[in-house]
C-alpha cells in the first residue's frame, strides 16, 4: 500500500472532493478505525465478517464528507 502523506487535514480536503483519495485514506485509516472499535468493545474484530467495523468505515467516511475546516481540527 502506498501511503497518503500530508497533513490529515489537507487529506480529508482532498478526499473530500474525490473518491479515489477518498477511498486510499479510508484504506490507510482501517487499521486504526479497526483498533479502536476493538478496544473500545474489548474483542477481536475481523473486516468482512464483524459489522461494528462497517459502520465505524461508514462514520469516518461520513466524518470526512461532512469536514468543515473552519469549525476546527479533523
Amino acid at each position: 500500500m502506498i501511503y497518503m502523506t500530508g497533513t490529515l487535514e489537507d487529506l480529508v480536503l482532498l478526499a473530500k472532493n474525490s473518491r479515489k483519495t477518498s477511498e486510499k485514506l479510508l484504506a490507510q485509516f482501517k487499521p486504526f478505525i479497526a483498533s479502536v472499535i476493538q478496544k473500545r468493545l474489548g474483542k477481536y474484530l475481523e473486516y468482512g465478517v464483524d459489522d461494528e467495523l462497517s459502520v465505524g468505515l461508514i462514520a469516518f467516511n461520513e466524518a470526512i464528507h461532512s469536514y468543515d475546516i473552519s469549525r476546527g481540527k479533523f
